[in-house]
């Protein structure tokens, strides 16, 4: 589940639409970017992954960062094991649009349908550890997930334009099954003989509520180069389906700062999650705040372990990345900019809110990590494609080989 290697295929599509407020001064009016492309992808677990993601921008100069931006993704995977799968589905549509309702205000829309036939689970803990497929089986550290989430976030300035309140709200239906003989399925039968159950688990609907608080600096949202990004984010579930309920807090910290003009930049992040109550099994496997991601590992994590590998209520999360643009060039009449970056990236989690536990979470730092380098290339005012190879002693947890390769559109943390 580990190794996945993404390659860009040759049709990538790009184009640049200029709609000037006056022909003498085209520049100066709104610009709108757009990109179509085409992936190809391989993953261990889930087979060949084909998908297509759709970026669209309208940049204005009277509008920070942009007036408005869409984004998609149509991702399928296919598996050749005794026969023909389709063990992974991931679509999403985003809409982002400062601006709305009114000037000091963002309005960010999100609607995503996950299915995954084979994910993973290794158990609850820092200690995790990764069961042989030879002696347990092929599904031992896996189960079936479906979720279909609708997400509105809403942002306003708060007296000066680096501090922002948030307010959201996310209802998500979510469908967990275990399979006979699997390591998720024995949890939920101990957990059940003790008469408790393993909260996440079956068919269920979560609303989740959110609050929080932002200062940002950056002198630019997809490519800083200098200045800090905090964000401090409760979140509240009434009920995770089964009438309890449980809730988290974030804070993450992100400074950026050049060390060479603007080209050579230091970024670094740290990041903090607690929950609290019975929050469900997937929320044990990502973090919140206001960009969320699966942690602890993935490419948005800690690079080199696959996210979801190590889970818990508290989880810490350290990030230090070197970027550098290098070559300026055109295409496609879009301006970009090729670069590279190392980085290291480390973290751990603990079992409950605020408390080891020292079967399950082991002694010591306990710290997991992750380190190695990658390419970027700028494409337009609004896009990052980031290119990470990554090698972390956890790595061939999932039948990979001594890299794990990540490629994503977005512009990481």
């Amino acid at each position: 589940m580990q190794l996945r290697v993404l390659l860009l295929c040759a049709t990538t599509l790009c184009a640049t639409t200029r709609i000037a407020a006056g022909e003498e001064h085209p520049a100066t009016g709104p610009e709108r970017e757009w990109s179509v492309l085409p992936a190809l992808g391989y993953n261990p677990d889930t087979g060949l992954d084909i998908g297509v993601f759709t970026h669209v921008v309208q940049l204005d100069p009277e509008v920070h960062p942009y007036r408005w931006r869409v984004r998609g993704q149509v991702q399928t995977s296919i598996l050749f094991e005794d026969g023909i799968e389709l063990p992974r589905y991931e679509h999403y549509l985003r809409l982002d649009l400062p601006g709305l309702p009114d000037e000091e205000s963002r309005l960010r829309l999100d609607v995503t349908w996950k299915r995954q036939l084979n994910v993973g689970y290794f158990g609850v803990g820092n200690d995790s550890r990764a069961g042989d497929p030879a002696v347990d089986g092929d599904g031992y550290h896996e189960f079936r997930a479906e979720s279909l989430r609708g997400k509105v976030i809403l942002e306003r300035q708060l007296g000066r334009p680096a501090w922002r309140g948030l307010t959201g709200v996310e209802l998500e239906h979510v469908d967990v099954d275990t399979y006979g003989g699997s390591l998720l399925a024995h949890d939920v039968a101990l957990a059940r003989n003790a008469g408790e159950e393993v909260a996440g688990t079956g068919l269920f609907t979560l609303l989740v509520f959110q609050l929080g608080l932002v200062l940002d600096t950056r002198d630019h949202e997809t490519f800083p180069t200098r200045g800090l990004f905090h964000d401090l984010v409760v979140r509240a579930a009434p009920s995770s389906g089964d009438g309890t309920a449980w809730g988290g807090l974030t804070y993450t910290t992100r400074f950026y700062v050049p060390i060479f003009e603007d080209d050579v930049v230091v970024a670094t992040r740290a990041l903090g999650d607690v929950l609290v109550g019975d929050a469900p099994l997937m929320e044990l496997a990502r973090y919140g705040g206001l960009l969320p991601a699966e942690a602890l590992g993935g490419s948005d994590g800690v690079r080199g372990i696959t996210g979801g590998r190590f889970i818990g209520k508290t989880k810490i999360l350290g990030n230090a990345e070197l970027r550098a643009l290098l070559l300026p060039f055109r295409l496609f009449r879009e301006d970009m900019n090729l670069g590279a970056a190392a980085f290291f990236d480390t973290g751990r989690v603990w079992t409950d809110t605020l408390a080891p536990d020292r079967d399950l979470d082991g002694s010591g730092l306990g710290l997991h990590w992750g380190a190695g380098a990658g390419a970027r290339l700028r494409w337009g005012d609004a896009l990052l494609v980031r290119l990470d190879a990554a090698h972390s002693p956890n790595t061939k947890d999932f039948g990979g080989g001594p890299v794990a390769i990540y490629l994503t559109a977005d512009g990481g943390f």
